[in-house]
């Protein structure tokens, strides 16, 4: 379709939230077609994932979870892209998974 470009990296959705606490960032990439509509050419996959990371700082420490939203509700509760980057929801993310 003419005028409609896939990134097939995705592209970042809305701003990214920081906390300096646990040095954690979050953000949202979206993988859905940038352009006027969808075709054939749409990625396979979620539309949209939350990346969230903590301890940036340092590389030797650093870690992320790549999640979609269920799995982030799951977690960490019905809680905004801002409050991720929390110590307490930090620690709910990055402990073990829920049974």
């Amino acid at each position: 379709m003419a005028g409609t470009k896939v990134n097939p990296h995705g592209a970042l959705e809305g701003k990214v939230a920081t906390d300096d606490r646990e040095h954690g960032m979050a953000f949202i990439i979206s993988y859905e077609l940038q352009g006027f509509g969808q075709d054939e050419h749409k990625p396979v996959g979620p539309s949209e994932v939350v990346y969230v990371c903590r301890h940036v700082n340092d590389e030797s420490k650093m870690e992320y979870r790549e999640m979609l939203w269920n799995e982030v509700r799951e977690r960490a509760g019905n809680v905004p892209l801002e409050q991720l980057v929390e110590p307490a929801v930090l620690e709910k993310i990055f402990g073990e998974k829920p049974k």
